[in-house]
């Protein structure tokens, strides 16, 4: 029969036996998926800058924002590094580096932009609060029932002894400064005014913490609404104490530890909401000898593997961490892109580095740019060499944030990470830092892309394919290599990063503006794209979920038969569209069943008339089909 009869045919058949989401309803073509929705928001993968403690301040940090913007760079968080405060920690901007926090933090709210702070549970002797906890009994204690006082990178301080109530709740009042400011429910400007000059006239005494926050610094609004913390490493400085004592025991690192990073994240969730907050903090990290687990897991949606040196010997100890943090089940993290540390010259470290560093951060769950020196693109040479692949490199990881939600909440749900190292792994030999020497620093991202990082220049790459599946080169789609081949990359080009993707795997994506063939047309950033790469025939479809921080979801499922004929099955769902991205299929025609019945979609010669519904062949061998709102779910027919 002729091949849209064949199309039609097929349908009927596929429709009246299978359906990806169980049982069809009357009211369904393929129901709603119904997915938990993700246990962490979004933006914990969006893309990250920020400033080094002795640059950063009001004026800075919205100016080097700002800058970012101006390329066409996307930011979706700062980090407001250490020295914001007037001690540390007493969680009072400083008046002098941030004028009006309100007005910053409202700024980069108004601009989608996200603000975590940085903050210890170390109190420093010069802290203004310092006085008040020692008075009551609020640090840690030595043997000899003394407050351990402990030097760290900003001075001489104590713990915050979190097994004391009266403790705790005396460091909420400190977090309140930022988190949500509450006293006497002041609820109008007018209000707020006239408590000001109060406060000028009669001097209101400024014991109470957010009295202090709101009048001593005129603060014009009640909540500074801040949305994470980024909780830096001082919880092992307590192996220093000997026999540390809480309240009424002794308390190891591991329970310290524990309950530093659990305040926090519960305490901030608390005020902004369990899906709308979160806290940067380490996962494994060296300490003397030996890596040490710092942050608990299921609480570290979002961390930073530590301080490295800006050289590709730097780029290799932050590798080193991602994989000890994989095998210890850390589901998130990245690291500091080009390294936290000073370098030599101007710059702090060279080009070649950088650009391979933040490639690797594109195919991190967290990419995050900040550190000592320079870490604007645009700096690196006259060129914009530069500052273009860091741009293609930040929206390819904007391109991957449904990838990543997907994958990492998979991670946190089942203890489990994000990275499978190809790395072999051995318990004991491994936690030591100078025996530790793996054999490949390659890993898995989810289960459908093979990151290569490149560790020195120029570029040495071997990439082993794991066995069972064929891998495409992210830069160019004919290079297609077998599972179980070894190849070897060498002097690659620096806008080319070696990482491969699965074939027949569908990936989960965002469209957007840079690489991909529908940026131009606004309708479609607002669409997931479902990319398929060289589908090949399989005994059961093959599926693949889509995981939201609000709503159901959504699961894809593909299946191409014994005739060629691919199947693609979509679950209903109220808001999103759907793109259809298939490479490596030679079809010109498409059949789809959804809320309109069947019919065959129309094929289309420019981009721009996609959105009305209908196939684009960019070239032969790709094809892409918009589908729209699946209302009722949807199941398309290509003869590739």
């Amino acid at each position: 029969c002729p091949p849209k009869m064949a199309l039609a045919v097929v349908l009927l058949l596929f429709q009246a036996a299978h359906f990806v989401s169980g049982e069809s309803t009357k009211d369904f073509i393929v129901p709603p998926a119904n997915l938990a929705q993700s246990p962490y928001p979004e933006w914990a993968h969006y893309h990250m800058v920020w400033l080094d403690n002795g640059r950063a301040n009001q004026a800075s940090m919205i100016e080097y924002t700002k800058e970012y913007l101006k390329y066409d760079i996307p930011v979706g968080g700062v980090d407001i590094d250490s020295s914001w405060s007037t001690g540390f920690n007493n969680f009072i901007f400083n008046k002098e580096k941030y004028p009006n926090a309100s007005e910053m933090i409202a700024w980069f709210h108004s601009s989608e932009i996200r603000v975590i702070l940085w903050a210890t549970s170390m109190i420093d002797t010069n802290s203004p609060n310092f006085k008040e906890a020692l008075d009551n009994g609020y640090f840690i204690r030595d043997i000899f029932g003394k407050a351990a006082m402990l030097k760290w990178w900003h001075g001489t301080g104590g713990l915050l002894d979190y097994t004391n109530k009266d403790a705790v709740d005396w460091w909420h009042k400190q977090l309140d400064n930022v988190n949500m400011c509450t006293i006497c429910i002041i609820e109008s400007h007018y209000t707020i005014a006239i408590y000001n000059i109060l406060y000028v006239l009669i001097y209101i005494p400024k014991s109470n913490a957010c009295g202090e926050a709101l009048c001593m610094y005129f603060q014009q609004v009640i909540d500074l609404g801040i949305d994470g913390w980024k909780c830096d490493g001082t919880d092992p400085y307590i192996l220093e104490v000997f026999d540390a004592q809480g309240t009424s025991d002794h308390v190891s690192r591991k329970q310290y530890s524990d309950m530093y990073y659990n305040d926090f994240f519960f305490y901030i969730r608390s005020k902004r909401g369990a899906n709308d907050s979160l806290i940067w903090s380490r996962p494994v990290d060296g300490y003397g000898p030996i890596y040490l687990d710092f942050s608990p897991r299921d609480v570290m949606y979002s961390g930073w593997v530590g301080d490295q040196d800006p050289t590709f010997e730097g780029l290799q100890e932050a590798l080193k961490r991602y994989l000890q943090s994989a095998w210890a089940g850390y589901a998130n993290f990245g690291s500091d892109i080009g390294g936290y540390r000073s370098g030599n010259g101007t710059l702090g470290r060279t080009k070649e580095l950088f650009i391979r560093w933040f490639q690797l951060g594109a195919f991190s769950p967290l990419m995050e740019n900040g550190g000592n020196k320079e870490h604007r693109p645009w700096m690196f040479d006259n060129t914009n060499q530069t500052l273009n692949i860091y741009k293609k490199f930040v929206d390819t990881h904007y391109k991957l944030v449904p990838y990543f939600l997907t994958i990492g909440a998979f991670a946190m749900e089942h203890g489990t990470s994000a990275i499978t190292p190809l790395a072999k792994h051995e318990d004991f030999i491994d936690k030591l830092i100078d025996l530790f020497k793996p054999d490949t620093y390659n890993y898995l991202l989810g289960d459908n892309i093979l990151v290569a990082p490149v560790t020195a220049e120029p570029s040495q790459v071997r990439v082993d394919f794991p066995v069972g599946s064929k891998w495409v080169a992210e830069w160019n789609e004919s290079l297609v290599y077998q599972g179980g081949q070894m190849a070897q990359f060498n002097n690659l080009p620096l806008e080319i990063f070696p990482v491969f993707i699965k074939t027949n795997a569908f990936l989960p994506l965002r469209v957007t503006p840079l690489t991909d063939y529908l940026g131009e047309v606004p309708l479609f950033r607002d669409a997931i794209r479902f990319q398929l790469l060289y589908p090949e025939w399989t005994e059961k479809p093959v599926v693949t979920h889509l995981r939201e921080e609000q709503g159901v979801g959504m699961i894809a499922s593909h299946q191409m038969d014994a005739k060629g004929f691919l199947h693609v099955t979509v679950t209903a769902h109220s808001e999103l569209n759907v793109i259809i991205h298939v490479i490596g299929c030679k079809a010109d025609t498409a059949l789809l069943h959804d809320a309109s019945n069947v019919r065959e979609l129309p094929q289309v010669t420019t981009v721009n008339k996609l959105h009305r519904g209908g196939v684009y062949i960019p070239r032969r061998g790709v094809v892409v089909v918009y589908l729209g709102a699946v209302l009722k779910g949807a199941h398309l027919i290509l003869q590739c």
